[in-house]
């Protein structure tokens, strides 16, 4: 071998050593730095307990909760159930968009790593503090909005165990949902097949919903009691975000019945935009329906939300 083929194999070792080095040094930095950030977000397991303990004692249904942490949720797995949803997004929430998650006149909980920074997320959004309780060595604050909205006599995922009934229809066929909890109705034995509370994505903002996946070949009706005075109707809908992983574009047919007469109708394309929708109702309405179909129900994850306002 000549001196000059020596020195390049010696060259391309040498290169090859270094590269080796200079991974293994950013795996290195990465797992220290992963280990900082753990401890740093980490909370203890008084503060994860005491957390639990609080919600569990005071939670309300609606109310809605976040928590500062967006990292360490071992606090949730001490939750009694039927505490849901929890937020993870306060660092990006705002008056409005936290009026907009409420229904009517639930309270705020805020789960702090500490309370310094209760004075800036309270002025933040606008909150009125209604009680601090020390949680280990953080803090839960439990709130009202002071931000004026529109009063809602119904609420779809708030209400969804309300329903007058809840179905699947093929010609005269009828298949009856059972009702297994104050915000579920199971429609068979698969886990998918439910109408019942859930928590999508609104044009990227966290929302309690309904999910309520159609059945290719039938109807799903969802039959609501009206209270008096209805007015005005709010009606949004969306795929959840597990929906975008099928290949299956087949929109989701909805159409809303006020006392059986069509007061909406239209296809929800397969987009992650939401579809908004508003109606006057007519005066005297005793019941609104609401019916889904599709004709390819692959991964039709379907939800959506609003609400019925006595206010035009």
């Amino acid at each position: 071998m000549s001196h000059c083929a020596k020195s390049e194999k010696i060259v391309s070792i040498a290169e090859k050593i270094f590269l080796a080095l200079f991974v293994l040094s950013i795996f290195s930095t990465f797992i220290f730095w992963w280990s900082g950030l753990s401890e740093k977000n980490a909370l203890d397991s008084e503060t994860d307990h005491k957390f639990a303990e609080i919600l569990n004692k005071n939670f309300k249904q609606g109310d809605i909760v976040f928590t500062e942490n967006d990292w360490d949720l071992d606090f949730l797995k001490y939750l009694d159930n039927g505490i849901l949803p929890v937020f993870l997004d306060l660092k990006n929430a705002t008056e409005q968009s936290v009026a907009r998650m409420k229904n009517s006149d639930e309270r705020v909980f805020l789960l702090m790593k500490s309370e310094k920074s209760r004075e800036f997320y309270v002025k933040k959004l606008n909150l009125k503090v209604l009680e601090t309780l020390k949680a280990g060595e953080g803090e839960v604050v439990i709130a009202e909005t002071l931000f004026k909205t529109v009063r809602k006599t119904l609420v779809f995922s708030r209400d969804i165990g309300k329903a007058k009934r809840v179905a699947f229809s093929k010609g005269e066929k009828t298949g009856e949902c059972r009702k297994v909890s104050e915000k579920k109705w199971q429609c068979s034995d698969e886990n998918w097949n439910y109408v019942g509370l859930t928590t999508a994505s609104f044009n990227g903002e966290s929302r309690q919903a309904v999910w309520a996946h159609p059945i290719a070949g039938k109807t799903l009706e969802i039959i609501f009691d009206l209270p008096e005075n209805s007015r005005t109707l709010r009606f949004n809908s969306v795929f959840a975000e597990s929906a975008y992983h099928s290949k299956n574009t087949s929109p989701v047919n909805v159409e809303i019945l006020a006392d059986g007469k069509t007061l909406l109708k239209y296809a929800n394309p397969f987009t992650s935009k939401v579809k908004e929708n508003v109606a006057k109702i007519p005066e005297n309405t005793k019941e609104i329906t609401i019916k889904l179909t599709t004709r390819d129900d692959r991964q039709r994850h379907f939800v959506f939300n609003g609400f019925i306002s006595d206010e035009l």
